[in-house]
């Protein structure tokens, strides 16, 4: 971990949030992109990741390869998809803080709320009581 420049996560993380401060308008950052649209972001990013995204998506790079539930959710959906995201969250997770806290956490890397195993995880857990 002496360079992060040289972490995918951290490479895709930066190009992100690069792409938002530069190309979202305040219609953008308020109620996001339309689902589904693609993100030229590759020019924010390096050679080797971005090469590596369009290899995989056909030339294309979508708000879901930057491997974070935040940004992703941030550019789907803006400030107020954003906050209603973590909002239930906290609602629907209240009474298992550990759970909402290893999810936070994870989802700034990993697309944790994207993928189907998280889902099958909660619904097995729902019934589970912890303590506080």
């Amino acid at each position: 971990l002496s360079n992060l420049e040289t972490i995918d996560r951290y490479i895709l993380s930066v190009a992100g949030i690069e792409y938002i401060s530069k190309n979202f308008t305040y219609k953008e950052h308020l109620i996001g992109m339309p689902y589904g649209s693609e993100v030229n972001a590759g020019k924010y990013m390096s050679n080797a990741v971005r090469d590596y995204l369009y290899a995989e998506n056909n030339k294309k790079i979508f708000p879901r390869n930057f491997h974070s539930d935040y940004l992703r959710i941030y550019i789907q959906y803006g400030i107020f998809g954003s906050v209603l995201f973590v909002f239930a969250l906290f609602y629907f997770l209240r009474k298992r803080k550990i759970l909402i806290y290893a999810l936070m956490i994870s989802a700034l890397a990993n697309s944790v709320f994207y993928i189907t195993p998280i889902i099958f995880l909660l619904s097995i857990t729902r019934n589970i009581n912890y303590e506080n």
